[in-house]
């Protein structure tokens, strides 16, 4: 009895425990991966909202008047102390972004899926990547504007002085017309000269940062790939077989690999997920210059 007991637990384990153990950690883990970016959101939320209470307090902090007692430990102190400013507008808040740059990267495919699918997000936008491109955007375009405003209204401030200057003057004769001219055209060539060499200061110093600090890189990671491309072809037909996430040895599957080949080396598998073999061969360039 106690055998065929034994026997009997072994089958039910078999054919009823084991697959409702694979069943349910299928659950499990389709939970867990629908939790976590709802994780990461209201982390991001208590995060900015943190933070946008801190610098206010600091803002506040800053523009505080002196106490009673810090007046007195001052010697410069007067005695009608000057009211701080107040924080204006009162309902102001520090953008705060709160990004996934590594996810970004795997789901826009600037990085290569040998390192896995994103952990996190699924799109671009739930990454924060885009939001926070497009305030860098308004930033500086607000600056250039307020810049491009500043040049604008003292060229017309000059333009002004030299109208009433000729108003006054009744006019200029040939002489002095061309005096101007000449003038002119002095200050415009000069303006010209220092343009041409800041722009070629400039284009020297982006030369110079390329030649340092990509170009090495550059090469070390082509004489990387050249060493690895054997081994990396050839691990595309061995027999550790790759899986979804996980690359191993890079094995594939006849008719896997058949369909990658009939598409230029990019395919998405319904089995082992993206491949794509031309990153694959990059990968070593491209891991020099991250």
């Amino acid at each position: 009895a106690p055998k065929k007991k034994r026997k009997e637990h072994a089958t039910w384990k078999r054919h009823v425990h084991d697959k409702e153990k694979v069943q349910h950690e299928a659950e499990c883990t389709s939970l867990k991966a629908q939790l976590r970016p709802l994780c990461a959101v209201l982390r991001n939320e208590f995060a900015s909202r943190r933070l946008q209470s801190d610098f206010r307090a600091g803002l506040e902090e800053l523009l505080r008047a002196p106490d009673e007692e810090e007046q007195g430990a001052s010697s410069s102190a007067t005695p009608a102390a000057v009211a701080a400013p107040a924080i204006r507008p009162e309902d102001y808040q520090m953008r705060v972004h709160c990004v996934s740059a590594t996810d970004f990267l795997k789901v826009a495919r600037i990085k290569t899926q040998s390192d896995g699918k994103s952990a996190t997000f699924e799109s671009e936008e739930e990454t924060g990547i885009p939001e926070l491109r497009v305030a860098v955007h308004e930033t500086t375009a607000q600056r250039r504007e307020r810049a491009a405003r500043d040049a604008l209204r003292e060229t017309a401030y000059l333009v002004d002085e030299i109208e009433v200057h000729l108003g006054s003057a009744g006019g200029l004769s040939a002489t002095a017309s061309a005096q101007c001219q000449a003038g002119f055209d002095a200050q415009l060539a000069e303006l010209r000269s220092r343009c041409e060499a800041s722009c070629s200061d400039l284009a020297w110093a982006l030369r110079r940062e390329v030649d340092v600090g990509l170009v090495p890189k550059f090469n070390q990671g082509v004489e990387r790939g050249q060493r690895q491309a054997l081994a990396t072809v050839e691990s595309w037909g061995s027999g550790d077989k790759r899986s979804k996430g996980d690359r191993a040895g890079g094995g594939l599957a006849w008719a896997t690999y058949l369909a990658t080949t009939q598409r230029d080396g990019s395919y998405s598998s319904p089995k082992v997920g993206d491949i794509d073999w031309n990153a694959e061969l990059a990968e070593p360039v491209e891991q020099s210059i991250m």
